[in-house]
């Protein structure tokens, strides 16, 4: 084979290697932007694989940015909870404590100025518990990510979110 061949089909197979990798990256980036979400699922069935409920889980509503962020919540037992929330070291709730709902990233923000669509705003997003169990773990270079299992006693409903960061 003389050089010239041999130039053109090595060059030939860094273009065909850096388009499939550049349609992989276009894919992926498109995906970034992506939001599943669905409220008040009963049907377990219906449920993306990423969605970890127990069986009994009823009424979930979940939310995921692609791969950045996972959130979902939904009603069950404090019994049935602590069961399923085994794998993390959830403690008794002593001060009330705030954790972010689903619906944070698919609710308009809204004027600032308007202090009564802000309160409403908030109360759609974040929920207070004070009696029930909590677990948080930031992630470890601390950049807002991290797990967070939480439960409402009063409201018997679980709160899970996971964001990568």
């Amino acid at each position: 084979m003389n050089k010239k061949k041999f130039i053109i089909i090595c060059l030939a197979l860094v273009f065909i290697v850096f388009t499939g990798f550049a349609f992989r990256l276009v894919n992926s980036l498109k995906k970034l932007g992506t939001i599943e979400t669905q409220e008040n699922v009963s049907d377990l069935s219906q449920l993306p694989s990423w969605v970890n409920v127990p069986d009994s889980a009823k009424n979930i509503s979940y939310l995921q940015i692609f791969w950045l962020y996972n959130s979902y919540e939904f009603d069950i037992s404090e019994e049935e909870f602590l069961d399923w929330a085994k794998e993390w070291p959830v403690h008794k709730i002593t001060e009330p404590i705030t954790v972010m709902r689903y619906t944070r990233y698919i609710l308009p923000q809204p004027n600032r100025d308007d202090r009564d669509a802000v309160d409403e705003y908030e109360s759609n997003v974040f929920h207070k518990i004070s009696n029930g169990h909590y677990y948080y773990k930031e992630n470890e270079n601390r950049n807002g990510g991290g797990i967070c299992v939480a439960y409402d006693t009063d409201k018997q409903r679980a709160y899970f979110s996971f964001a990568f960061r």
